[in-house]
């Protein structure tokens, strides 16, 4: 039971698929106006997704994710990201991985 209070649901889907349903103790997403932190009882809020990294952490791992615009809800025992793109690092070709940190670079236009 404990696991439940002191991690989240997230779930992270693409128009194509879904990337990511695991549990999370904590997430970092690029909001459009800078990152967000997001704690197990975050307060409610939506916002809107710029280009950027998402990082998770869950049992100690923490995995990284690419994702281009969208938008994440926020609720106390879970997050959702709807995103234009998103793509496991581990999983993403080296010239995709340079593409996606030089377009993160020159984020916001």
């Amino acid at each position: 039971m404990a696991e439940t209070t002191e991690t989240f649901e997230l779930e992270i889907v693409t128009p194509e698929r879904q990337v990511v349903k695991d549990r999370a103790t904590e997430v970092q997403i690029p909001g459009s106006n800078g990152y967000l932190g997001i704690l197990p009882g975050h307060a409610p809020l939506i916002t809107e997704l710029g280009i950027g990294e998402i990082t998770y952490k869950h049992q100690g791992v923490s995995t990284e994710l690419c994702v281009c615009w969208g938008f994440a809800e926020v609720l106390p025992d879970k997050v959702t990201i709807l995103a234009e793109a998103a793509e496991r690092a581990e999983s993403s070709h080296p010239a995709h991985r340079a593409a996606h940190r030089a377009a993160v670079g020159r984020w916001p236009p």
